[in-house]
């Protein structure tokens, strides 16, 4: 933690068993290791005491692009929570290490974003599919070939996907291979994922899976004679 007590990266370690709103899927909540002294960050009292302790979470919202902090204080008897809003750069650090590099990427999370927006259920109103993906930018059919061939030697490019509404399949290239999707069935996949509020990532992943095995369907090149 720095002299002003704007947290580092060296001070929190993001769980990577995180859990998605099931509603409205505008809320992704996702628990943080606390390697700092949070007694001194947020004026708790846990320190005098073993048998208390303190949790944190980040809860950030992928649509409004804001993030913020949440705690409890809890002891064998009794729980207080708190609230903690981050700096910017606090905000910046965990939203870059967890949620837009690694979560948001995955095939899970852009099937469960297509069925929100195809359902019209995204309170933005994204007038285009990519406008409901954070940070999304456009690139040619090339450009995606491109990124699918660098994939294994390119560390920081955990998936691509293309998404084809007029052709109704999603193309996907990650640690798993390359292989094509119905829209239909990876939307069915992650209804079935987000079914329950009390599933872990883990076991939403598990069922997304296993409702996608064995519906893959021919994968043809994206640019013609490939």
């Amino acid at each position: 933690m720095k002299e002003n007590m704007e947290l580092e990266r060296k001070d929190l370690v993001i769980d990577r068993d995180v859990e998605v709103d099931c509603d409205i899927g505008h809320q992704i909540t996702c628990y943080l290791e606390t390697w700092f002294d949070v007694d001194k960050k947020f004026g708790t009292n846990t320190a005098a005491d073993d048998d208390k302790w303190l949790n944190l979470y980040a809860k950030y919202d992928p649509f409004a692009d804001t993030l913020r902090l949440e705690f409890t204080v809890t002891t064998a008897d009794s729980c207080e929570e708190g609230e903690y809003v981050p700096t910017v750069a606090e905000s910046q650090l965990i939203k870059d290490r967890y949620y837009l590099n690694e979560f948001i990427q995955q095939l899970l999370a852009g099937a469960y974003r297509y069925r929100l927006y195809s359902q019209n259920k995204l309170s933005s109103e994204p007038k285009r599919f990519a406008d409901a993906l954070l940070g999304s930018v456009p690139i040619t059919v090339i450009d995606y070939e491109n990124l699918a061939e660098r994939f294994e030697d390119e560390p920081k490019i955990l998936s691509v996907m293309d998404f084809d509404l007029d052709d109704g399949t999603v193309s996907v290239t990650d640690a798993d291979g390359s292989r094509v999707y119905s829209l239909q069935s990876v939307s069915m996949a992650a209804y079935q994922a987000h079914r329950s509020r009390q599933l872990t990532a883990e076991k939403k992943a598990e069922m997304f899976a296993d409702y996608l095995d064995g519906k893959k369907i021919e994968q043809t090149p994206l640019v013609p004679g490939m």
